[in-house]
């Protein structure tokens, strides 16, 4: 078969702002990519599987999962637009070390199960992953994600709380700004010739 659909472990679609770890196995050692356009080719995806770019055949990644409910509201969605959110499609391709991809996509189905936001957003992935820097650096840009639309701030102190931090990230919060990975904030951390460990907070539904 050329697709799977994720789902909850008792059948039903996952719930939303779920982060999904999933993988995939190839037949031969290859580098995958992952994207939500089925035309694509294997070049113009933009992520590669698990973010890895080496050639393997345990592939493993993890995806955050949108709200369909957040979105309705504040842009006014039909009930078919508000379905059609929470029925993404993600499609596959793969390459092998002679540079030869498939061209028909592996297709990966998903379902989101409507519910109330219980949670704080959750941060899915960082960039850089590492927290190393260059001698005499002082300053640094980091990116995260974050599981569902959200503001973010950080500081140097570990005791603040989320309206006492002092640095706004800049972070995308629209339906078009949704990626593999959620939604991206940016920052520009200072002080890191003196400050070793930095703190970062944010806080959900930034439209309301």
């Amino acid at each position: 078969d050329s697709s799977f659909e994720i789902k909850a472990n008792n059948g039903e679609c996952v719930p939303e702002y779920a982060v999904l770890e999933f993988g995939i196995e190839t037949d031969k050692a290859a580098r995958c990519r992952i994207g939500t356009d089925v035309l694509e080719t294997y070049d113009e995806m933009g992520e590669f599987f698990g973010g890895k770019n080496s050639f393997i055949v345990d592939h493993i990644m993890q995806l955050a999962i949108p709200s369909p409910n957040a979105f309705k509201n504040r842009y006014n969605l039909t009930d078919e637009e508000t379905q059609a959110l929470g029925q993404i499609n993600y499609f596959v391709k793969c390459e092998n070390v002679n540079g030869i991809s498939n061209t028909i996509p592996f297709a990966i189905k998903t379902c989101v199960k409507p519910g109330p936001d219980l949670t704080a957003p959750m941060v899915t992935k960082t960039i850089p992953e590492t927290g190393y820097v260059k001698y005499g650096e002082t300053e640094k840009e980091i990116q995260i994600y974050t599981n569902e639309p959200a503001d973010c701030k950080w500081s140097a102190e570990s005791n603040k709380k989320y309206e006492e931090m002092e640095n706004s990230m800049s972070c995308l919060t629209d339906i078009e700004d949704y990626g593999l990975f959620g939604w991206p904030c940016i920052a520009n951390l200072t002080g890191i010739d003196t400050n070793n460990k930095f703190y970062i907070k944010c806080k959900d539904q930034p439209w309301c």
